[in-house]
């Protein structure tokens, strides 16, 4: 399972740019088998989120009709982009930058629907909760 496996690579501190997709896919599961997740998903309005590490990697998560599923590639019709470059990826998942410095500074583009990106938070902070991250904030 990815949950596991992604668990074991940030117990161990060896989370890397590469495993993203992977750390996806344990989003979907977590949210496949969460009670208080699937309530939450069953509130939600439906949303693509893509993120677009630049020239890397791109992943993105879609709810709809009230389920979770985890994509790799560029989606058709992404309701919120992310774009960051690789370095500021690296830091954000080392910890040596945080999510908000690293949007006021403009490292970090969103652009599409923010109300709905910031309404799944709960969401995030729920999957974050079981993999050991803070993810959602």
């Amino acid at each position: 399972m990815a949950v596991d496996q992604i668990k074991e690579k940030i117990k161990n501190k060896d989370y890397q740019l590469k495993d993203i997709p992977l750390l996806m896919k344990a989003i979907e599961e977590i949210a496949n088998s969460n009670e208080e997740l699937t309530n939450e998903l069953k509130e939600q309005d439906d949303i693509v989120i893509q993120l677009d590490v630049k020239d890397v990697l791109s992943s993105y998560l879609e709810i709809k009709a009230g389920k979770l599923t985890a994509g790799e590639g560029m989606h058709e019709q992404p309701t919120v982009t992310i774009r960051l470059s690789e370095q500021v990826a690296q830091n954000l998942m080392s910890g040596e930058l945080d999510t908000a410095t690293a949007y006021t500074s403009g490292d970090i583009e969103i652009t599409g629907e923010m109300a709905k990106a910031l309404a799944i938070r709960s969401i995030l902070e729920i999957v974050g909760e079981n993999l050991g991250l803070d993810i959602g904030t």
